[in-house]
């Protein structure tokens, strides 16, 4: 192989060497998920979930499969890409279990988004049920 021909050869195992480790510690991706234990029935926590939701910016919710699991459709600010977020509660002893997950429909990185809508909305749903 000739000297022109490694650089690029180079290159491009450099790039899916990063990606690959990019992709396996979770800092490139498409998808964020957080769990939390709420100390409320699943009823006030679906109720909670709900006001928490309509406090997000650019989120409709598009269909609540089962009394406990609500899908909502959230839109980026800048380029108006659609995320789908999913909410769903389980009952535990003691009250409910929450599971959350944001994933982009299009791309293989989301530049933080879907950590970021996470985590702003476990901010809201805290407001909401008078946590710190």
């Amino acid at each position: 192989m000739t000297r022109s021909r490694m650089i690029p050869a180079a290159i491009v195992a450099g790039l899916f060497l990063v990606l690959g480790i990019g992709f396996a510690t979770g800092v490139l991706g498409n998808v964020a998920t957080a769990e939390r234990d709420l100390d409320v029935d699943p009823e006030r926590a679906c109720a909670a979930l709900r006001a928490a939701a309509a406090t997000m910016p650019r989120w409709a919710e598009v269909a609540a499969p089962g009394s406990l699991s609500l899908h909502f459709e959230a839109r980026t600010k800048v380029a108006g890409f659609v995320d789908d977020v999913r909410l769903e509660v389980s009952a535990r002893p003691g009250g409910a279990h929450l599971r959350v997950r944001s994933s982009s429909r299009e791309g293989l990185w989301d530049l933080g988004t879907n950590g970021r809508r996470v985590r702003a909305f476990l901010g809201a749903l805290d407001a909401e049920l008078g946590r710190k």
